[in-house]
């Protein structure tokens, strides 16, 4: 209506964000551009809490449950911040509800931390490393050589498969493992699940021990 520099516009829907542009006319009916567009969120009346909001879970993982509260009709939603914590069903929800999740196991040998939010709340999941474990290797025998561990290291994981190779020098032979390994093929595969010993022994080659 002519004169008028106001406009109330009634009934908008809480927690929706709306987004308005204006125009005037002049004494002659001209009518100008569209005024520069401005945002107005109407105030959303939800409010949203989760129980319980910290999670322990050991090296191996395994599964848990976060419920969230809230008014009949709000809508909220649940994500991960870290690829191990793995939402497994309930990731969008109205009114209250029951995230359900994973914690993949845990490899490293340090403990690690991630979160999960749900309707906005934070849960902390926080998960211990996996056991370490050395290996020991040793020589014996009156030959000489090497043993190379693959991964290199003493410590390991628990779990960690670790590959010795036995190479001997040009005047001496392989004669076997003692040990975690066994036989006398030059290579052994060990899988390190406690404190773990394994000895090479090298001998004087056949050509070098023949008169």
């Amino acid at each position: 209506m002519g004169g008028q520099t106001t406009c109330m516009i009634a009934n908008l829907s809480a927690g929706m964000a709306y987004y308005f542009a204006a125009t005037e006319y002049d004494k002659s009916g001209q009518e100008s551009g569209y005024s520069n567009e401005v945002r107005y969120a109407a105030a959303s009346s939800c409010t949203f809490s989760i129980s319980p909001t910290a999670n322990s879970s050991n090296s191996a993982g395994g599964t848990g449950t976060v419920g969230v509260a809230t008014q009949a009709g709000c809508v909220w939603n649940a994500n991960s911040s870290v690829s191990w914590v793995v939402i497994t069903s309930n990731s969008l929800g109205t009114g209250n509800g029951t995230v359900n999740f994973s914690v993949l196991a845990n490899p490293n040998g340090t403990s690690r931390t991630g979160t999960l939010t749900a309707g906005g709340k934070i849960l902390t999941v926080n998960q211990t490393a996996a056991p370490q474990f050395s290996l020991t290797v040793a020589k014996a025998g009156k030959g000489n050589g090497t043993v190379t561990v693959n991964p290199t290291g003493g410590t390991f994981p628990a779990g960690t498969v670790v590959t010795l190779t036995a190479a001997p020098d040009g005047d001496s032979a392989f004669a076997g493992w003692s040990g975690a390994c066994s036989g006398t093929a030059p290579t052994c595969k060990v899988t390190i699940n406690s404190n773990t010993s394994v000895t090479g022994t090298f001998g004087p080659s056949l050509s070098k021990s023949m008169p």
